[in-house]
């Protein structure tokens, strides 16, 4: 899932929280060349994932570190500070925040956020030339779509998933509630995003006993057991929800005990 990158870069101690939903409907996140690469309102598990992108042409992971660009609207409407939501309201100070006035100004500011931070934090990814320019442009288009509660590049709002984590739309907003045009006019925001890891899973494969199965011919190895975390995972690299595999820990754990215990 993405997290908050600046609170950490301050105080590598410090306590975040993975951002579980993206919340606003004039919002978007963008990579170093200003340009979308995602549909925002994925499950955390998928966005997390897709910050890992490798462009093998230009030899370069682009999305290790995203801007998410929104605008005084997306404070006003859905600072709710639920699921990791990072838009706080628009009378409460954030430090991570980058503001301004203008989509040039928040460009600028944002390039200047970047060399404060230096190489390390920012994964040796330094913002493209036409930053800038990509912002605007793709504001433009986002805008022109969402008009018509539309995206489609990424199909954003379509699923009920997305709804759901979206929250409820904004009022004057019955087109789509995960899509909206940004603000005429400033202030505009960012925070600058980076993949961050929840939990991990999966291991070697195991059998309905919760035994660990040889790799080389699918056969038990004695007295070897492995459950939940540890374990295969029948959803591949999928995450099926919070909590998903914890059903199977506990599931395969005891069958573990009752194998163990009775010495198969």
């Amino acid at each position: 899932a993405p997290i908050p990158l600046e609170a950490l870069v301050r105080d590598p101690q410090s306590v975040t929280t993975n951002i579980f939903a993206l919340r606003g409907d004039s919002m978007i996140m963008v990579n170093k060349y200003g340009q979308r690469t995602v549909n925002e309102k994925l499950p955390y598990h998928e966005l997390g994932r897709s910050m890992l992108r490798w462009d093998a042409s230009k030899a370069e992971h682009p999305d290790l570190r995203m801007y998410m660009i929104f605008d005084k609207s997306a404070r006003v409407h859905f600072s709710d500070g639920t699921s990791g939501n990072p838009i706080k309201p628009p009378n409460e100070h954030d430090p991570n925040l980058v503001e301004g006035e203008t989509l040039d100004e928040l460009a600028a500011a944002i390039r200047r956020r970047i060399e404060d931070l230096g190489p390390v934090a920012m994964a040796g990814l330094n913002i493209a030339d036409d930053f800038e320019t990509g912002i605007k442009q793709t504001i433009e288009e986002f805008n022109k779509h969402a008009a018509t509660g539309t995206d489609p590049n990424f199909h954003r709002g379509e699923s009920a998933i997305e709804l759901f984590r979206n929250g409820p739309a904004r009022p004057g907003n019955e087109k789509n509630p995960a899509l909206f045009p940004f603000d005429k006019t400033g202030p505009y925001y960012a925070l600058i995003l980076a993949p961050g890891t929840l939990d991990t899973k999966g291991g070697p494969a195991i059998d309905s006993e919760a035994r660990v199965l040889r790799a080389a011919d699918n056969k038990p190895i004695p007295g070897l057991f492995a459950a939940g975390n540890c374990a295969g995972f029948p959803s591949g690299q999928a995450y099926w929800a919070g909590g998903a595999t914890i059903g199977l820990a506990v599931t395969f754990g005891y069958l573990a005990a009752l194998n163990v215990s009775s010495n198969k």
